[in-house]
């Protein structure tokens, strides 16, 4: 691979992450309005149809996400904090990330 190639592979790198990353942001947005006129702890999907990932927030303002994983044996609910890509925890349930991401508090 030439040089000039290896820095268009690096350019779409970051277009494609910035694409991601935007749309990422957007179903989020979406996903928060539908939650706007929620009291207390409430969650949908990210995206529409899919479960997989939770967006979880508490009287309309975001606290985070919850994602589904499963190692094979078992499956559970990862909380991570809005605005962050760490996780605090993983869940039996949906309702036991959304609550830990309550506790650990709003960040938006």
């Amino acid at each position: 691979m030439t040089h000039p190639d290896r820095q268009a592979a690096a350019v779409l790198r970051v277009a494609r992450y910035t694409v991601v990353n935007a749309e990422w942001r957007l179903r989020e947005e979406q996903a928060l309005r539908r939650l706007a006129r929620t009291r207390g702890l409430a969650w949908t999907p990210l995206f529409a149809g899919h479960p997989v990932i939770q967006v979880v927030a508490r009287d309309g303002r975001l606290l985070g996400r919850a994602r589904r994983h499963r190692d094979g044996r078992r499956a559970r609910w990862i909380a991570v904090p809005a605005r962050t890509a760490h996780e605090i925890g993983a869940y039996r349930t949906l309702r036991g990330a959304a609550r830990a991401l309550a506790r650990y508090g709003p960040t938006a």
